[in-house]
């Protein structure tokens, strides 16, 4: 039986791996967040159980939320490495 691999600690990876471990991690958010987006927007659209502001409210605040998460890297980044 072979062993799995497994991830070294964020310590132990190089400055290059650290920061794009947290940009895949960023990925991640924006891809469940877009995710849920095309469910308002359905629920919009074909099931009208939400309302056209509440779609415009939540497009605003997961593309908000998204751009202050990727301003926030480098202070993302320190705070991980400060944490282990």
């Amino acid at each position: 039986m072979s062993k799995k691999p497994v991830r070294p600690k964020f310590n132990d990876m190089s400055t290059d791996a650290q920061k794009q471990y947290v940009s895949d991690m960023i990925m991640i958010v924006l891809g469940i967040s877009a995710f849920l987006l095309f469910g308002v927007l359905i629920a919009y659209a074909a099931l009208q159980v939400v309302s056209q502001g509440f779609m415009v409210y939540c497009f605003i605040f997961v593309i908000g939320a998204n751009i202050v998460l990727k301003c926030l890297q480098p202070l993302i980044l320190k705070v991980m490495q400060n944490s282990n």
